[in-house]
């Protein structure tokens, strides 16, 4: 089962001010409209803390300082076409403890940067339109002798990346690139 949702502070000093009040647990949980369990775990943490706030969780420390995530978003933002294995390579050179490929992923998607395909080709605009009337104008009346004297080099293949396979750029949800 899912865990509910945390109460809010302001509900939580509700609920303390009314336990001082001598009202009963389930009296409490009727009128703030909550779980009586919730209403018991809040006044035992406040007999044992003296704090209405939730206590800090266990966990792992994060490897990377607030610093380290800025710095690994201006990388990516820099060079969109930067992959996480190069960026943590360049991070691993910069300090002492390494940082992993999938950290700096980590980092990449908590700040909004995730890999898309690159748009192959930009949508027309309203020039591209009229240059590109006024061309079929001007050529309409051509036969098929005219147009077998003309050169055709849309056919070859031109990489401008000079990249084999998928590449990938980092942008944000929403964000054209």
């Amino acid at each position: 089962m899912p865990k509910k949702p945390k109460l809010s502070k302001a509900l939580r000093d509700q609920i303390i001010l009314l336990h001082k009040q001598r009202l009963s647990q389930v009296k409490i949980a009727k009128t703030i409209k909550c779980s009586r369990c919730a209403v018991q775990n809040t006044i035992s943490r406040y007999r044992r803390t003296r704090k209405y706030h939730n206590l800090p969780k266990s966990g792992r420390k994060l490897v990377t300082t607030v610093r380290e995530d800025r710095l690994i978003e201006r990388i990516a933002l820099g060079d969109r076409h930067k992959s996480a294995i190069a960026i943590s390579a360049e991070l691993c050179a910069q300090r002492a403890a390494p940082i992993s490929v999938h950290t700096v992923r980590r980092r990449l998607t908590a700040a909004n940067l995730r890999a898309r395909k690159p748009r192959h080709k930009p949508l027309l605009t309203e020039l591209h339109r009229k240059q590109r009337f006024t061309w079929a104008k001007k050529y309409q009346h051509w036969t098929v002798d005219d147009w077998a004297k003309v050169r055709w080099s849309d056919e070859s293949n031109i990489d401008v990346h000079s990249v084999s396979g998928a590449s990938y750029v980092r942008r944000r949800s929403g964000e054209a690139f």
